[in-house]
């Protein structure tokens, strides 16, 4: 028990100070064949992000806006002005796992009764929060909003209508995950542990109180 003891307060902090920098790396990419358009980390995430813009400013976008004659430019800059579907408003999905991170790290090093439990709880929120995020990026409509800005742009939008254009979750997220799951798993097993201890020493204490008196008889 004492060793699960010390690897129960020293694994939250490096888990949760790792999962706290992945959300200043990239969560997500999105590329057009293998050139990449657009990174965008889990902190522009939180904050909102432009998409239109940020692809708008790709290196790829603006040599692609240079071969486009005029009229299709301005029919770009009507449909880009006519929607604001592209931009991102601030994720929730991502604030709240960013802000029980925090939390948890704060906790980490404090010494309270339930600790397992609550760190069970953070990480459990934690990962479920990950999780959808994860799930529910790639049928976000900010990003379908770019493959109608796409559309308007000549041979790059043609690439993006044909399905090459494509959105990647970033290594960052899944690392963000791991450790995550690492927390939620491990005080799951430090919780099941105490449970059998606390189930299993009683019951040996009293064999041996009985043990005992069983020799005690035998000796008058």
């Amino acid at each position: 028990m004492k060793i699960i003891k010390i690897i129960g307060d020293v694994l939250p902090v490096p888990s949760y100070t790792v999962l706290i920098i992945c959300f200043f790396l990239p969560f997500f990419t999105v590329t057009c064949s293998d050139t990449e358009l657009l990174s965008v980390t889990g902190f522009e995430m939180m904050k909102g992000v432009d998409f239109q813009k940020e692809i708008k400013n790709n290196d790829l976008q603006k040599s692609l806006n240079k071969e486009l004659d005029d009229t299709e430019n301005e029919a770009a800059s009507e449909n880009e002005s006519a929607s604001d579907e592209g931009k991102q408003k601030p994720s929730i999905i991502l604030i709240i796992p960013f802000v029980l991170g925090i939390v948890g790290l704060i906790f980490s090093f404090i010494k309270y009764k339930n600790r397992a439990l609550i760190h069970l709880i953070f990480s459990g929120l934690i990962f479920i929060c990950l999780l959808v995020f994860g799930l529910g990026i790639k049928n976000s409509k900010e990003l379908n909003a770019i493959d109608a800005m796409g559309e308007s742009s000549g041979n790059f939008g043609n690439a993006m209508g044909n399905g090459i254009i494509s959105v990647n979750l970033g290594g960052a997220y899944f690392i963000a995950c791991f450790f995550a799951l690492l927390i939620l798993f491990y005080f799951a097993f430090e919780i099941y542990i105490k449970k059998q201890f606390k189930e299993v020493t009683p019951k040996k204490v009293v064999s041996n109180d009985k043990y005992e008196q069983f020799l005690n008889k035998e000796d008058e």
